[in-house]
């Protein structure tokens, strides 16, 4: 459940903040972002901490895969 709460605030926020400061860099930012909590989970041993690695992760989810197909889509050859 985690995971999709940080899905769900991650879709409504990152999309309009890849439309207002650029695509590259938020998923430039949301791939170094899932990387480090990917690496925090790893070595957790709290609970919580895990619980907010996971909700983290899913907002860098929405980051990397909704902006950044945007992104692909936009720079391809027609």
């Amino acid at each position: 459940m985690a995971f999709f709460a940080g899905l769900f605030f991650g879709l409504m926020i990152l999309p309009t903040l890849g439309d207002k400061y650029g695509r590259k860099p938020l998923l430039i930012f949301a791939s170094i972002t899932s990387t480090i909590v990917t690496l925090a989970l790893m070595l957790s041993r709290n609970f919580e901490f895990s619980l907010a690695c996971i909700t983290i992760m899913g907002l860098a989810w929405s980051g990397k895969n909704i902006v950044g197909l945007t992104y692909a889509v936009e720079i391809m050859p027609d």
